[in-house]
């Protein structure tokens, strides 16, 4: 029965409920939602909690402006530092963004400590990021406190917090840091400093603020030690956050990958679990306890906070802690235990230590590192073999990769790779141009298709596929790329010669493989690796049959010039070095690649070595600075920056600057970047020519220029001066009557003589004037001047000193002027005096009225300088009169005669003579008199009123050309005697012609300049001559014959000279032999090689010379002998064939037997010799590199020296001695000998002793006693006997036993020194304990001497004594025996 089952009707009753039941379930439904509704609250909060810290992964991208880190210092450049900040971001700091502090410090006139000595690799500083990266290029940072801390105010300094610091000053105490912050500064006691000796004025250090009751407002209490205690400000907001500072975190909640946790007043962080300490990630659950984070990364009024707990890096002040420890470099295998898998499949790896410890260093294994081995399992706990990829300093893990071959070879993954190595690479792809390959992870390679074989095949890609290993050899990596180019050639791969790499000299006589590259008319390229090239002659190239490009090459290397980056190489192993063959496989020794040539950018500031003076050109008012690659840069004396000391009238600034700072490194500022042109003047652009150098650098030191962080040209520029305006000039040379000098190196400028200082002769000249000498200005010294005029055309202007008093013209009064302009017809000069005052002197104005017109126009010289006398003003000038004319009374005396110049022609019969400015007479002649006539009257009736009556009693008639009668007004003006001045000044090496000097010993190819200058010079070292008091007469006349002014003379003695060189040379060609004759058979062969020497420079001749066909059979006969080739060549350098000379020069070369290396050199020697006599510059370098290629360096640059001094090219000689001091000064002592016996004869003994003190200190102490010695006989000889004595005093009181020491000290005795005291060292040497035959040879001189310049007395004595050291022997030697 259905029950249940309705059937229609009424529903059925239910059953009565117990009200307690429901009462029972409604409060269990109640609690149930109660608990349901909270667990979902703390699910929410959990999920807010999560959602209200930063928690995304910091990439690159995210660093925008602003925004604040803290980095490790990865690498430091010469101008800018690399940080590696979390997440292996690389952030870049410009030398500009490091601090105000060392900005000042560059600028100023003290050393500065270079960023190497400033930062160390691993240290922690904070940076604000200045400008975003983008994907190929890291953000640019800043780590200047200023802009760091810019957020921090002094009310916000809070205990613990950390901040940037640069150091500003070193106290006894302490150090004072720049914090940013205001006028407030910390302080850091030596307690709180890591090392007080090792800290730098400018260095960058992380610091943590100490408050303390009572703090002073101007200093803060700071800690170099910043760990040592936390941030804990009850308040703390993000705001107040700065990164490294150190907080104390809670953990709250532990999420995906981490940890969030709390810091005061609630703030809260997510912390990743590569950020917690390694010991702790493998099991997140025993981080229960508070723990110390540092801030990593934030933002001011942004949420973005990341903060890390790993031990090393809360270790903030140890640099050491971020430094990858040993075992875990690149490409080194490690084994590590997997501790946890996220879900990118990145695997985290420990790295155990010994025992139980794991290291701090982690490991990581990207999915894009992992190979595709399935069979490897990545599961926490198991174990794995990995290589190291690269380093995280800031994270404190390495990549890894679990590549098979990686494994295997244990070879570098990222390491970069030489030129010239051996490798194993893999090949990615074939493709028409040649093979992509790759070499270990991340390092890709190109093998061009004319590289896969010695041989071109047209199928060659049918001999390869993809995976295929292939043995190559790196030729060069692709710049600004992590890509190499490659060969595959076998025989570049299996060569076992050693690879080329660079232009080495050492190469001269190896054998060496390359390939052709090109093939020219004059021969082909050969190429090698690094893209070192070589130049294979033609008629070498037709050796090799079939040559085409990128055919192999092997040949030996015959010449190699570094400078010039040239090689040639001949074919064959023809004169080749033996050398020991190393193994295909053998390691090659790293080296380095020569260094590429950057372009330093305009306006970008660099560190730059001070290497000397300016030697271009002007010298004496710039310096030669080395900017980075090899740039070369021109820093003038305007841009030093010395403030008021730029003014150094009575010194040089650049030698006082140099004598600071010479091989120092000082950041400059560029100004502009040019080629060389005629701006830069003809000297300097031919020297700079020469040296290959393209680009030259104008550069900065002005403390203005340099601090500022943004420029423009127009602001940095050297600075355009007016008409007018007071500058500083720094001046260079004294050439024709102006001091010239500089205002920058593009503003060049004249002294005007009458404004500059001078010495005033009191005798006058032939015209009756008293003459005034400029005095020559040092040069480099530096005074203030007023610029006076500027020439638009020569771009020369004129200025004048403004401690030069002006001149105030007054009537009867004196002053010295310049003669500006000469008119001859009529006759008057026109004269400067500066300050726009200017005078004219007529004929008549003269002293000496005993000469004609034409004559005073002819004595007087133009910018010559004289002591005038101002007569009377007459509209824009004074008439003029010699300061010794006496004035005339304006009376006429009967009887009396006068003399005068006719101003004025009325009529036929009638002349106006002017007897002295202003006063005339009225003559009746018989003929016409014509303008400047010179007439002697006498005066015939003399009236107190009326007119007086004069007869004629003599006429010289005024002499003048043509053209001056056409012309009688032209001029030779000042403006264009500036310009031709100027254009000389410009072109610098050009001769200049002076007419109406004739130079006082000038030869044919001396130019008049170069000898006016050594007049000058050598006057301006007579300190008597140039007093300040009038010069004598007796001194004139001696400045006249230097100056070449006394013509006579001059020419008298130029005569004479010629005739005694003429009489000299006919006496030397009397007296020489042939060469050939039997006279020259028992002399040395260094003596014969030196009379052919003399030979082809022109100093000795010959006689009787064979002809050509008998010295073709003397070659033939004898073919290795020099002698007779450089007979050969002799006759035809002689002859006036250089060219034949040279060919016979280069045949015996050629001919010589390789072995006879004496033979050859003696051949070189005499090539040289020909080049320095009748060849050029250019050749003679080309000989000299030849013979530096192929003998002994130090040998080859002897025989240059004494060819030099053979010919007595002195200037040539004292170059070429620097040059040999500093390749061989350090290990070899006869250089120093050579130079200094070439300073000590030529009267420069102090320079000479410099250069022994220079000796001492560069060469090894085993050799300062034979150095010292052979000085002391310098002195003896050239120099100052005392001194000589007191040198060998102190050699042998160091070595009394050094019996050549004192036979040398004897020696110079028994010449210079009398005999009583060449007894004394006599006795003082047989003192001492020294060898037989060293004291037998000792009574032997002394025995001479006596016999020379003794007595008997004496003789005897030392007899005796002989005798009785002879018998002491004989006693011991028989004490001995027994």
């Amino acid at each position: 029965m259905e029950v249940d089952f309705p059937r229609g009707g009424k529903r059925p009753k239910s059953k009565p409920t117990d009200p307690e039941a429901a009462k029972k379930r409604k409060l269990e439904n109640g609690e149930a939602k109660k608990a349901e509704k909270k667990n979902a609250e703390d699910a929410s909060g959990e999920k807010s909690i999560e959602n209200d810290v930063f928690k995304k992964f910091v990439k690159a991208e995210m660093l925008t402006v602003g925004v604040r880190g803290l980095g490790s210092v990865y690498k430091i450049n010469d101008d800018s530092i690399v940080l590696k900040a979390i997440n292996n971001i690389t952030v870049n700091v410009p030398a500009q963004y490091l601090s105000e502090v060392y900005k000042k410090a560059l600028v100023s006139s003290s050393s500065v400590a270079t960023l190497d000595e400033i930062f160390k690799i691993g240290q922690l500083v904070a940076f604000k990021v200045e400008k975003a990266g983008d994907k190929r290029t890291p953000p640019v940072a800043s780590v200047c406190p200023t802009r760091v801390n810019s957020c921090v105010t002094t009310s916000t300094l809070f205990n613990g917090l950390v901040l940037n610091a640069a150091v500003k000053s070193i106290e006894e105490k302490g150090a004072v840091l720049d914090l940013g912050i205001g006028s407030v500064s910390g302080f850091a006691a030596t307690e709180a400093l890591p090392d007080l000796k090792s800290l730098h004025v400018g260095q960058i250090l992380l610091v943590r603020v100490i408050r303390e009751s009572g703090d002073l407002k101007r200093f803060v209490k700071v800690s170099a030690f910043p760990e040592m205690d936390t941030l804990e400000e009850e308040k703390l907001v993000l705001n107040h956050l700065m990164p490294g500072t150190v907080l104390h975190a809670e953990p709250t909640l532990k999420v995906e990958n981490g940890f969030v946790v709390t810091f005061k007043n609630g703030l809260k962080a997510f912390v990743h679990t590569e950020c917690l300490p390694p010991r702790l990630r493998a099991d997140l659950d025993r981080l229960v306890k508070s723990f110390r984070v540092v801030v990593a990364v934030c933002s001011q009024n942004s949420p973005i906070l990341v903060v890390t707990g790993h031990p090393d890096i809360v270790a903030l002040s140890k640099a050491e802690r971020r430094i990858a420890p040993a075992g875990f470099g690149t490409g080194e295998t490690i084994e590590g235990d997997v501790y946890t898998v996220d879900r990118r499949s990145n695997v985290y790896l420990t790295v155990p230590e010994s025992g139980d410890k794991v290291s701090l260093v982690t490991a990581k294994l990207t999915g894009k590192n992992r190979s595709n081995d399935k069979t490897r399992k990545y599961t926490p706990g198991t174990s794995h073999k990995l290589v190291i990829i690269t380093y995280s300093p800031f994270d404190r893990h390495v990549l890894v990769t679990d590549n098979k071959d990686a494994l295997k070879s244990g070879a570098s993954v990222n390491t970069d790779l030489v030129p010239g190595q051996r490798i194993t690479a893999t090949v990615k792809s074939v493709v028409d141009a040649g093979l992509l390959v790759t070499i270990g992870m991340h390092t890709n390679g190109n093998i061009p298709a004319e590289h896969v074989f010695d041989i071109p095949i047209a199928a060659w890609k049918n001999a390869f596929t993809v995976g295929q290993k292939i043995k190559c050899r790196v030729l060069n990596k692709a710049p600004n790329r992590n890509n190499y180019f490659l060969t595959a050639k076998p025989s570049l791969v299996n060569m076992t010669e050693e690879p080329v790499t660079e232009y080495d000299p050492s190469l001269v006589g190896k054998i060496v493989v390359g390939f052709c590259t090109r093939i020219l008319e004059r021969g082909a390229v050969v190429r090698f690796f690094n893209n070192v090239k070589a130049l294979l002659p033609d008629h070498e190239a037709a050796k090799i049959p079939a040559l085409k490009v990128g055919t192999p090459i092997k040949g030996v290397v015959v010449k190699v010039d570094p400078e010039l980056q040239h090689m040639g190489i001949f074919v064959g192993e023809r004169g080749a070095r033996k050398q020991k063959a190393k193994p295909a496989d053998a390691p090659k020794k790293t080296t380095k690649a020569p260094k590429p040539t950057n372009i330093c950018k305009a306006l970008q500031i660099y560190p730059a070595k001070i290497v000397g003076e300016w030697t271009y050109g002007t010298s004496g008012v710039a310096i030669e600075v080395s900017l980075p690659g090899d740039n070369i840069g021109r820093l003038h004396a305007c841009e030093l920056g010395l403030g008021d000391s730029q003014i150094s009238p009575d010194a040089s600034v650049i030698e006082a600057f140099l004598k600071k700072h010479k091989n120092e490194y000082l950041n400059v500022r560029v100004i502009e970047r040019s080629r060389p042109s005629k701006r830069h003047g003809k000297a300097v652009m031919e020297a700079l020519k020469k040296r290959k150098i393209t680009k030259l650098y104008e550069v900065t030191l002005v403390p203005e220029k340099l601090s500022a962080p943004k420029m423009r040209k127009k602001l940095i520029d050297y600075p355009t001066v007016q008409v007018g305006s007071d500058v500083v000039v720094y001046f260079t040379n004294f050439s024709q009557k102006f001091q010239r000098g500089e205002v920058s190196p593009f503003a060049r400028v004249m002294l005007l003589p009458e404004s500059s200082n001078f010495a005033l002769n009191d005798v006058a000249n032939e015209i009756g004037l008293q003459e005034a000498v400029p005095i020559p200005l040092k040069v480099g010294s530096s005074q203030l001047c007023k610029l006076v005029s500027k020439n638009g055309v020569t771009k020369t202007s004129t200025v004048a000193l403004k401690s030069h008093e002006p001149v105030v013209p007054a009537k009867n009064a004196t002053a010295v002027g310049r003669v500006i302009s000469v008119a001859r017809h009529p006759f008057a000069a026109k004269v400067s005096f500066g300050n726009k005052v200017f005078g004219s002197i007529p004929a008549s104005g003269f002293s000496n009225s005993n000469l004609a017109a034409h004559e005073l126009a002819e004595q007087l010289s133009t910018d010559g300088l004289y002591n005038f006398k101002f007569i009377s003003e007459a509209e824009d000038q004074w008439i003029l009169t010699s300061s010794t004319k006496k004035k005339h009374p304006g009376t006429w005396t009967k009887g009396k005669s006068y003399t005068g110049y006719v101003v004025e022609v009325p009529s036929d019969d009638t002349a106006v003579v002017e007897v002295y400015p202003g006063v005339t007479a009225t003559l009746t002649t018989e003929s016409k008199l014509s303008l400047d006539d010179f007439v002697t009257f006498s005066c015939t009736k003399a009236l107190k009123s009326g007119t007086p009556e004069f007869t004629v009693v003599l006429v010289t008639p005024a002499v003048y050309t043509t053209k001056e009668k056409e012309h009688e007004n032209d001029e030779t003006d000042d403006e264009s005697e500036t310009e031709e001045e100027s254009e000389a000044e410009e072109s610098e090496a050009e001769e200049e012609e002076v007419d109406d000097i004739e130079m006082l010993g000038a030869s044919d190819d001396e130019t008049e300049k170069s000898v006016v200058q050594k007049a000058i010079e050598s006057l301006a070292s007579n300190a008597g001559l140039w007093s300040s008091n009038a010069l004598s007469e007796d001194k004139l006349v001696a400045a006249k014959e230097q100056l070449g002014i006394n013509k006579k003379q001059a020419k008298a003695t130029a005569a004479a000279a010629r005739a005694a060189a003429a009489e000299a040379k006919a006496n030397a060609e009397k007296k020489d032999e042939d060469p050939a004759d039997s006279g020259l058979e028992d002399v040395s062969e260094e003596a014969r090689i030196l009379h052919k020497e003399k030979l082809l420079a022109g100093i000795e001749k010959t006689v009787g010379i064979p002809s050509d066909i008998e010295f073709d059979r003397l070659v033939l006969s004898n073919p290795n002998s020099a002698e007779t080739w450089i007979q050969y060549m002799v006759h035809q350098a002689e002859s006036g064939d250089i060219d034949s000379a040279r060919n016979v020069a280069e045949t015996a070369l050629k001919t010589i037997n390789i072995r006879e290396d004496a033979e050859r050199l003696n051949m070189m020697t005499a090539y040289l010799s020909l080049e320095a006599s009748s060849g050029t510059e250019e050749t003679l370098k080309a000989v000299f590199n030849r013979a530096l290629g192929a003998f002994d360096k130090l040998e080859v640059y002897k025989r240059l020296a004494n060819i030099y001094s053979v010919s007595k090219n002195n200037e040539e000689l004292e170059k070429l001695y620097s040059i040999m001091l500093k390749k061989f000064g350090p290990f070899d002592r006869d250089v120093w000998t050579l130079y200094g016996t070439f300073l000590y004869k030529n009267g420069q003994q102090n320079t000479g002793r410099n250069v022994m003190k220079r000796a001492l200190n560069s060469l090894e102490k085993r050799y300062h006693l034979e150095v010292l010695s052979r000085f002391a006989n310098l002195e003896y000889t050239y120099g100052d006997i005392e001194r000589g004595k007191t040198m060998f005093e102190k050699a042998l009181a160091a070595a009394p036993k050094r019996g050549d020491l004192w036979n040398v000290y004897i020696d110079k005795a028994i010449k210079y020194q009398t005999p009583d005291d060449v007894r004394g060292i006599f006795d003082r040497a047989l003192s001492n304990k020294m060898g037989y035959n060293t004291i037998k040879n000792l009574f032997q001189k002394w025995q001479d001497f006596e016999a020379l310049r003794g007595d008997e007395a004496h003789a005897k004595m030392v007899t005796e004594r002989a005798i009785e050291y002879a018998d002491k022997v004989k006693k011991e030697v028989k004490a001995d025996v027994k």
